[in-house]
């Protein structure tokens, strides 16, 4: 028998994953703009335009350079030769810090970097708020579970201008897309 409280039950679980998934999308966003913000920074001495989503700069050979912020992949950065744009990297962000949930989003990460694979892009990061590196069975198993992404970071020690992790992020993506990355 259906009763009122059956139906409020029903509809706190329907509203709660609506919650839950927004909150989710929250957190992600926020990951995203942190990166966003990070490159406007590492960038600044290219004095870059910045318009919506988008960052343009001419590198150190005068050629254009593009960090896109989208979907699938969240962030995707490109060289603008004449013949052709040449696809840099492709970058999923992955904002949650709880490790219990890591593999979803590791496996969402795969996803997309298969799909950035077919589109030619051949350097694909994924970036977590969930320090993988530090942990040699964790990063082994990351690896394992999206075998497309050539490079896992962690968002907190790459924002950290001061840590190893952070001088390899800018070395790599700076020598890709042609510059001097600032410290």
């Amino acid at each position: 028998m259906v009763t009122l409280s059956i139906v409020n039950d029903l509809q706190v679980l329907t509203l709660g994953a609506q919650f839950r998934g927004s909150g989710n999308v929250k957190v992600g966003q926020s990951a995203i703009d942190g990166f966003f913000n990070l490159m406007k920074v590492l960038l600044a001495g290219y004095n870059p335009k910045v318009k919506g989503r988008h960052i343009t700069f001419l590198n150190d050979s005068k050629l254009p350079v593009t960090v896109r912020i989208a979907s699938d992949p969240d962030v995707s950065i490109t060289l603008k030769l004449e013949s052709e744009e040449r696809k840099l990297v492709a970058i999923e962000m992955k904002g949650g810090t709880d490790v219990s949930n890591i593999w979803n989003r590791i496996g969402e990460a795969e996803k997309s970097h298969s799909k950035a694979k077919g589109k030619g892009f051949n350097a694909r990061w994924t970036v977590t708020r969930v320090d993988l590196n530090s942990d040699p069975s964790m990063i082994k198993k990351a690896r394992e579970q999206s075998a497309s992404t050539t490079r896992f970071f962690f968002l907190d020690r790459i924002a950290d201008s001061t840590t190893p992790e952070a001088m390899s992020f800018r070395q790599v993506l700076g020598s890709m897309m042609g510059v001097k990355l600032a410290p």
